[in-house]
Order: C-alpha cells, then structure tokens, then sequence
C-alpha cells in the first residue's frame, strides 16, 4: 500500500485530519489536545482501519501467485 492510499483511507475513517501548513497544524494539536473524545475517536478509528488491512500483503501474494508460476 501506498502511503497516499493509507493517508486516504485515514482521512476517509476520521482517523487523520489534513492541514495545510504549521499554523493549521498548531491549531488542530491544541484542538485535540483539549478534546480528549474525539483524540479517542481518532485514535479507535485509526485501529479500525489498521485491523481492515491487516494481512493486505500476504493476500496480494496470494492473489499474484499463480500469474507468476
């Protein structure tokens, strides 16, 4: 998987939140830092995603497998 492809998958799960520069950056920090639910929310949401793609390497090879042979 490519890091843009999990960074969407992130976003799209509300596991990551997308700035454009340092001060957006600053302003979501001390946003999260004072919202101790949605951090929570993230952060489950992030385990979610990961859970989704556990194994995605090994069923890519399984799928790749006999194009190969």
């Amino acid at each position: 998987m490519k890091i843009a492809e999990l960074a969407d998958l992130l976003l799209q799960a509300g596991a990551a939140r997308q700035v454009a520069n340092g001060r957006e950056l600053a302003i979501e920090i001390g946003r999260l830092l004072k919202d101790r639910p949605a951090r929570e929310a993230m952060g489950e949401a992030a385990h979610q995603v990961v859970l989704e793609n556990r194994g995605a390497v090994k069923r890519t090879l399984g799928l790749l497998a006999p194009l190969l042979s």
